[in-house]
């Protein structure tokens, strides 16, 4: 399928991005404090504080929807295959787009934060050194992709005013906490009970939320084929490591299907998660997932000593204030 995009950057966090997708036009703007998408069609928009850390530029990108993960690695960090570099070659040289390239070929043993093979192809033009296509072939288990991102048209270095990157709502628009549809059941705020969890562990153990009764309890549905659980993951480990001791568990539940046994197993020994883990492998037809009418992970619960919801899929800043607002005696 193919995908349309304009992207206007200054660094080092400025950025606007327009992804022309199948449904119309989604817009980002973030201005190095915030991070605004607007989806044009529907005249609808968000707004997010960018955390501590985030410069705003891959999250823009990433934001509309578009599959330009390589777009969003290069842009954000420029280095950021270069310590999992495995191999590195010069290709031949060949025309694309009437300019005359040389493939740069590199072969990785991780993407970003995430374990996988990967070979990465750069088309750079061979007398301007501007990128013009970046093709990627990556594997995990036994699921493999590629995605190819041309560059047709580069303007290096242009003279752009802060003011481009200021966002002002078109007339008629609307603030929404979501482009898309919610992707959980929105019935469940602060303060109602969860759901019911009656299962068993991966050790054959059965788990309920009674048996952490005056507990502080993060409920964390991901799978090892979702990236963004992945990056998440090492986030809750540092949570869990600084509250463990104060009465803050963790119960993961993996949404990896039938046969991701072997993989939950070999991440969790990886990542030496001490918490337990749920998994049936029924995905998203698990009835925890059903239960809380899940559409996408990574999604996160926080249950207080009360054992009632103190709140629903916070960002990771929000979660580390509820947590230690959740443990107040």
């Amino acid at each position: 399928m193919g995908l349309a995009e304009e992207i206007t950057i200054k660094r080092p966090n400025k950025i606007i991005v327009t992804a022309y997708l199948a449904d119309g036009p989604v817009k980002a703007i973030s201005d190095g404090k915030y991070l605004y998408t607007l989806d044009v069609k529907a005249n609808k928009y968000t707004k997010q504080k960018l955390e501590k850390g985030d410069s705003g530029i891959a999250e823009a990108i990433l934001s509309t929807g578009a599959p330009t993960l390589e777009t969003a690695f290069l842009l954000e960090n420029s280095s950021v295959h270069l310590n999992h570099i495995r191999s590195l070659q010069l290709g031949k040289r060949r025309v694309l787009f009437g300019t005359e390239v040389t493939d740069v070929i590199m072969t990785l043993d991780q993407m970003g934060n995430i374990p996988m093979k990967a070979t990465v192809t750069y088309s750079i033009g061979t007398k301007n050194h501007l990128l013009y296509q970046s093709e990627i072939t990556a594997s995990q288990g036994r699921q493999s992709r590629s995605v190819i991102e041309n560059w047709v048209k580069v303007e290096p270095d242009p003279a752009l005013p802060d003011s481009l990157f200021t966002f002002s709502p078109p007339a008629g628009s609307h603030l929404v906490t979501s482009l898309g549809d919610p992707i959980y059941d929105e019935r469940f705020k602060p303060g109602m009970q969860p759901a019911a969890l009656r299962a068993t562990d991966l050790t054959g153990k059965s788990i309920t939320l009674d048996a952490y009764k005056g507990k502080v309890v993060l409920l964390d549905f991901w799978a090892t084929w979702c990236a963004p659980c992945r990056e998440e993951i090492p986030k809750i480990l540092s949570l869990y490591r600084k509250y463990h001791q104060k009465g803050l568990e963790v119960i993961g539940i993996s949404l990896d299907g039938a046969s991701g046994r072997g993989q939950i197993l070999d991440y969790i020994k990886e990542q030496r998660i001490p918490w337990r883990q749920v998994f049936d492998g029924k995905g998203f037809d698990s009835p925890l997932a059903t239960a809380y009418k899940l559409q996408a992970i990574p999604f996160t619960l926080l249950i207080g000593r009360d054992g009632k919801v103190a709140t629903v899929d916070p960002s990771d800043e929000e979660l580390g204030t509820a947590i230690l607002h959740a443990l107040k005696p």
